[in-house]
């Protein structure tokens, strides 16, 4: 109960009894003065440990009290009910019975013991009240937990509930009722099917299952291995008949006959691999909302699975990437993650991307390099600032190129945010005031202009990629800065430097379209050149240098660490190929199995070995073959395979 409400009860009840103070004379007092029950306090059980044993306690008034620590102990409706309200307002009374109890002894205040006044105790409350309010607010965090801040939402796991938000109920509806449901925009429906349909009333997280989903058959389990420093350690396991399915999945995907793993899903809908592969050529030939369906049918049958104790909130769940059996949820979770921002689920998808990065934090897909992007669109800008403090306090993720400049732009937001709402109350009040910048938890935050100013100096090769793929359209201001020797000159002076500059660049582009962005980049821009100038005539100190010495130091090595990961994936583009094509590379290669996609080297060798298998065989067999959609041709070995592009 807050401390407004008690003190607004304790105020009437002091009304109550001046009323009825003031209403007597003290004789009648003495006398007269009323022997019914009290009315029921509703503040007796606040803070106590006591039973229901009310009437009781009522009746106990004619025990006399012995130990005058236990009043001391006792709650804010004992102190009421022994007159210590009374005693406060200055009109305490002696109570008599009139012949039909004894005279109740009082409570006399000890020099050794002093009772706490009404005052001081609403003080107290006021006081702890407040210091609960202020650990609320999502920056303040006096005890800061590694693992919580990626703790998942389940509010917001859901793509159909934040279309919901986004358009409205009656949008959704409407859309729902105009088509069939298999639109961009159609929700999922929860209703029992009539015959013999699904009946499952196991509660999922991350999608609604249709209504024609069969019940999941089982043969996917998840076991606990280990219980480490607050971290619990999962694993999938397969059953004996899901390693035979397993099998056949294999000789499927051997054949390269797509027709073959559709009859497999027929007849074992849940099979994890089966549905991966599926949806990846759905994904392949354009059809978005096809692979988009397979994918939360895998995704479904992977969370039936998940052991009792497998709790997504809590950011200590773990799960191995090198153990095959747990490779397809990440992959799935992945692609998941990607027809979520495709589609403008961006809250959604940085859930998603919260639980993979905490389900592994060696980050085998590159969910970090999502995770600024999907905070920034879902204008989760604080949020963004405590996960760089906390998650990366010791990974230094304030110098990759996707953080540096994604906090000075979240930092840009938080401003004019304070800005606008400064400028609401100013003219609701008709007083001028400034603009509120925002405060941090701890010690003071830099303006988005000097973060940018930093990340421009940190990473001056960026800027060009930006005012290129945005587009910035140039004026003179801007062919002045881009000329000038700080950005002309830039380079990337490491291979792993230059993949996360395309990285960011790929899908990052779209953040830097707004007017208003722009103009306060072209100010970040000019203020670095400035300082650029000034350090060339001596006049400034060499805090340019600085930067570029930070950047030397953090990206060392003439190899790629990053080069697992396909900038194709961080794009906001879906590209697809001809469904001829498709065959050329295999089917189903690299998907649900955690391999990495295939290499031109691998490619080579792939073709080399077809070549072997063909030779003593039918000319006029292998003739009529090739005319198969999926009869596998080979790969021209002086050519790329298309995924790797981007």
């Amino acid at each position: 109960m807050s401390a407004r409400m008690l003190r607004r009860a304790l105020k009437e009840q002091e009304t109550q009894q001046l009323s009825k103070v003031e209403g007597s004379t003290d004789d009648e007092e003495e006398d007269e003065f009323p022997t019914e029950k009290p009315a029921r306090n509703l503040f007796e059980h606040l803070g106590s440990e006591e039973t229901d044993d009310d009437e009781e306690e009522e009746d106990a008034d004619d025990v006399n009290i012995q130990d005058e620590g236990e009043v001391l102990n006792s709650t804010k409706s004992q102190i009421l009910k022994k007159g210590v309200l009374t005693a406060n307002l200055g009109k305490s009374k002696k109570k008599k019975n009139k012949g039909k109890r004894k005279e109740k002894t009082t409570v006399e205040s000890s020099p050794a013991i002093e009772e706490e006044s009404v005052d001081e105790m609403l003080e107290r409350l006021v006081r702890q009240n407040e210091e609960s309010a202020s650990t609320s607010d999502p920056l303040i965090v006096p005890d800061i937990d590694p693992f919580e801040i990626l703790g998942v939402d389940p509010r917001y796991l859901r793509a159909e509930d934040e279309l919901r938000r986004i358009f409205g109920s009656k949008v959704i509806n409407a859309v729902e009722k105009g088509g069939d449901g298999a639109g961009m925009l159609a929700g999922r429906r929860r209703q029992q099917p009539h015959g013999g349909g699904r009946v499952s009333s196991k509660k999922t997280l991350l999608v609604s299952p249709h209504d024609h989903w069969p019940r999941p058959e089982g043969g996917l389990s998840m076991e606990c291995i280990d219980t480490k420093d607050g971290l619990n350690f999962f694993r999938y396991s397969f059953s004996s008949s899901y390693q035979e399915v397993q099998k056949r999945y294999e000789e499927c995907s051997a054949s390269h006959d797509p027709n073959t793993i559709v009859m497999l899903v027929n007849k074992h809908p849940y099979h994890i691999d089966s549905l991966l592969t599926l949806a990846e050529l759905y994904r392949q030939m354009g059809e978005s909302q096809r692979s988009a369906d397979l994918l939360e049918k895998c995704l479904y049958a992977l969370e039936y699975a998940w052991h009792p104790g497998f709790s997504i909130t809590t950011g200590r769940c773990r799960l191995d990437y090198g153990w095959d059996p747990n490779k397809p949820l990440f992959v799935a979770l992945f692609k998941h993650m990607q027809h979520l921002y495709r589609r403008g689920c961006h809250r959604t998808a940085l859930e998603v991307c919260k639980l993979l990065l905490s389900l592994d934090p060696d980050d085998p897909l590159g969910s970090m390099f999502c995770i600024d992007y999907f905070a920034i669109r879902a204008e989760q800008y604080k949020w963004l600032q405590r996960f760089v403090r906390e998650y990366g306090a010791d990974r230094s993720l304030s110098l990759l190129p996707s953080f540096s400049f994604s906090l000075a732009l979240a930092q840009f937001h938080i401003e004019a945010q304070g800005s606008a709402s400064s400028t609401g109350s100013r003219k609701s009040s008709g007083k001028s005031s400034l603009p509120n910048l925002p405060e941090a938890s701890h010690g003071e935050i830099e303006s988005s202009l000097g973060l940018l100013q930093q990340a421009l100096m940190l990473h001056p090769a960026v800027l060009k990629r930006i005012v290129d793929k945005a587009p910035i359209k140039e004026d003179a201001a801007w062919t002045n800065i881009l000329k000038h020797h700080h950005f002309s000159k830039a380079t990337s002076d490491s291979p792993s430097l230059e993949h996360l500059m395309n990285i960011y660049i790929a899908r990052n582009y779209l953040v830097w379209r707004a007017p208003d962005v722009q103009a306060w980049l072209k100010e970040g821009a000019q203020a670095v050149v400035n300082n650029a100038e000034r350090a060339r005539t001596g006049s400034y100190g060499g805090e340019i240098a600085d930067w570029a010495c930070v950047r030397k130091e953090a990206f060392r090595g003439d190899q790629n660490e990053y080069r697992h990961l396909l900038v194709s994936d961080f794009s906001d583009s879906a590209a697809t190929l001809p469904q001829e094509e498709l065959q050329q590379f295999g089917f189903g290669l690299g998907l649900g199995n955690g391999a990495a996609p295939m290499r031109p080297e691998n490619a080579m060798a792939e073709a080399a070995v077809q070549g072997r298998e063909l030779e003593g065989r039918n000319s006029l067999m292998l003739f009529f073959q090739s005319f198969l959609p999926w009869f596998n041709h080979g790969v021209d070995l002086h050519g790329q395979d298309p995924r790797l592009q981007g």
